[in-house]
């Protein structure tokens, strides 16, 4: 996958895939997957035009996302596209008039095929929308694909529903709208490392600002490190039994597991929620909620053997 930069000129014809693609849900998937195939029967490059932040966010809506930065970029170069345009949603984009997004896309984007969902809206003030842009782009000599809505459990997939689930701690919601588990990244740092002291050491993640957290409590996870998976049990909380202060941290125990893992990449997808954050009477209260949740944890695993 190569990120395109904004003065790029293409010189070939491209698939653009269009949407906010937060979370990168089925139904965004089968969007990019439309437009993969549609390039390959083609033989046109795949692109997708997407954006860096949340549009709801800039415009004092929704600002909490499901995707960082640095995991949707991940999730893109996984998919195997070709071209990732991904800009900031920024004053200069929030006034665009959509004439001029549509010269963008066909122009310098070079856009033979344009694959959008049924409710993808752009321009100022929303003007555009999946209408707009299929008249405008087949009456300037470019094809167009919409693709309707999919629906899970009879909802539509969306980020809104996926929000609302994480938001619950429905975490196995999320994953079913996803297609895979809700999953947090970042590099392992230096916590004040209290767990070891009564013998559960934890990987510590501090996740971006803008990233959505479900409830604070402890989840049964799964956590990546260097291609390989582990078990573990999640603390996503302020550790109210050590008296930690506000900051809110992404403590994993990992199951079966030693070493010195600091300043590591990990993913931590989070599977279930055991309970919510509660503060014990002394430390030994809380090493046996400890035990206890990771023999849950345990059994979790061994029944999806």
């Amino acid at each position: 996958m190569q990120l395109v930069k904004e003065d790029t000129i293409f010189q070939t014809k491209n698939v653009i895939a269009l949407g906010t693609f937060d979370g990168l849900h089925l139904a965004h998937q089968h969007i990019v997957h439309r437009a993969q195939s549609i390039a390959a029967e083609k033989k046109l490059h795949s692109l997708v035009y997407t954006f860096s932040n949340l549009p709801s966010a800039y415009l004092g809506g929704e600002h909490e996302s499901l995707f960082s930065y640095e995991e949707k970029l991940q999730a893109f170069a996984e998919l195997g596209i070709d071209y990732l345009c991904i800009y900031p949603f920024d004053e200069r984009i929030a006034q665009q008039q959509r004439e001029y997004f549509m010269q963008t896309l066909l122009g310098k984007l070079k856009g033979e095929v344009l694959v959008a969902g049924y409710n993808f809206r752009f321009g100022k003030d929303a003007a555009g929308n999946s209408e707009y842009l299929r008249d405008y782009a087949e009456s300037h000599g470019a094809q167009t694909e919409i693709v309707e809505c999919m629906q899970k459990e009879g909802e539509v997939i969306s980020s809104t529903r996926i929000r609302a689930a994480v938001r619950k701690g429905e975490m196995e919601c999320a994953e079913m709208l996803l297609g895979r588990p809700y999953a947090i990244e970042g590099k392992i740092v230096h916590g004040r490392e209290v767990g070891r002291t009564i013998g559960f050491p934890t990987a510590n993640i501090c996740p971006p600002k803008e990233k959505l957290l479900p409830p604070k409590g402890v989840y049964i996870a799964r956590i990546w490190l260097n291609g390989i998976a582990y078990g573990g049990i999640t603390n996503i909380g302020v550790r109210p039994t050590l008296d930690n202060g506000k900051d809110v941290s992404v403590e994993t125990n990992i199951l079966e597991f030693a070493g010195d893992i600091y300043g590591q990449q990990a993913k931590v997808e989070l599977l279930h929620f055991l309970r919510p954050e509660q503060p014990f009477s002394d430390l030994r209260a809380l090493r046996e909620a400890i035990e206890q949740n990771k023999r849950q944890a345990c059994r979790f695993f061994e029944n999806q053997k």
